[in-house]
């Protein structure tokens, strides 16, 4: 609910930047949400409606955001924040679904859902034509820079917009956000899925994962931070050090 409120808000925070179009699919999401707002006694089915109506609608501002704008850095920082959503919505989901070790039966059924939620199911029937495993269900969500909903398309995809901003220091050094997102990366690559697939037999529970997933959440959101900080905080406004006023005349 905040989010669409949200989201809402900043489209008219920039209202003269929207095409006609893409007024017409804000216009649709609003309506559809203040509805539900104004509605107190909703059903199940109907409520269900409703959502399927908002996604279409997001589904299509996606798409005439991406295929109609200028690749400025507007645009660059809106795909940075859409990759760092996505990419902290997937850790929450693996984190949810798969970090657990359950019996064969629930496995399965969590393992599917994971798939569902990032878009891959078909993806995943596609290619590997088997029943589903913790090890490639890993490999196709997190490992593959093929798959445009894996964790690692995120990283790299934030790794090229970020190499574009506008950079004030003239060092060679990395800069924070740099830092950050290359040992996000790294942390990612050194693992194998293999391995993160093994459950701890002392406690159910893929431990090696769920370290992994939770220091990559960290990192990510670091990141969302040092991007506000440096490029969308306001700079204080200059103010005088010592007073000259009170100085006597010679």
């Amino acid at each position: 609910s905040n989010t669409i409120t949200a989201l809402i808000q900043a489209a008219y925070g920039v209202r003269d930047r929207w095409s006609t179009d893409t007024w017409r699919v804000i216009d649709d999401i609003t309506e559809e949400w203040l509805e539900r707002l104004e509605r107190n006694n909703i059903s199940l089915v109907e409520l269900q409606d409703m959502l399927d109506q908002v996604i279409t609608s997001l589904v299509a501002l996606s798409g005439l955001t991406s295929e109609s704008m200028t690749r400025e850095q507007g645009w660059r920082f809106l795909d940075i924040g859409r990759r760092i959503e996505r990419s902290l919505m997937i850790i929450s989901i693996m984190r949810t679904l798969t970090v657990p070790a359950h019996s064969p039966f629930v496995e399965n059924a969590m393992l599917e859902a994971a798939l569902v939620s990032n878009e891959s199911l078909i993806t995943y029937r596609r290619r590997y034509r088997s029943y589903l495993q913790l090890t490639t269900v890993l490999e196709l969500i997190l490992f593959d820079d093929a798959n445009p909903r894996s964790l690692i398309f995120q990283l790299n995809t934030m790794q090229e917009h970020i190499e574009k901003l506008p950079n004030e220091s003239s060092s060679k050094h990395l800069t924070e956000l740099q830092r950050l997102l290359l040992e996000s990366s790294t942390q990612l690559l050194l693992n194998d899925a293999a391995a993160l697939a093994q459950p701890d037999h002392e406690i159910p529970t893929h431990q090696a994962l769920d370290q992994l997933l939770a220091r990559l959440s960290h990192l990510i959101g670091e990141m969302s931070q040092v991007i506000t900080k440096t490029y969308f905080t306001a700079p204080q406004a200059p103010h005088q050090l010592v007073d000259t006023y009170g100085e006597s005349e010679e």
